[in-house]
């Protein structure tokens, strides 16, 4: 069928062809070229509605790769206990800003 849609071709590794397949079998899409196009518009919208990136996240990523599997463990841990306490959520007033007020 012709289109006048924008066309190009693209190369795949073994293991994302077979992801696709999967995506279209499940999807029960008839061709590998509605799978791409419908997983590319996925794509595309969660990187357009995705969270402006936080400075201190990307620092945290950086530092937890750096990290061997011992280290990551850890600071899990720390981060799990931190949340868990409640003292660290959001909505919740740090001492700083009450000591200023």
């Amino acid at each position: 069928m012709a289109t006048n849609k924008p066309r190009f071709s693209v190369s795949f590794s073994d293991e994302s062809f077979q992801k696709i397949e999967n995506y279209r079998e499940k999807s029960s899409l008839n061709t590998r070229s509605k799978a791409v196009a419908q997983l590319v518009e996925l794509a595309l919208n969660e990187i357009e509605n995705a969270p402006p990136p936080d400075i201190g996240e990307g620092k945290l990523v950086d530092m937890y790769r750096a990290m061997n599997a011992e280290g990551k463990e850890k600071l899990l841990d720390c981060a799990d206990d931190m949340v868990r306490s409640g003292k660290y959520k959001k909505g919740r007033e740090s001492r700083l800003d009450t000591k200023e007020a």
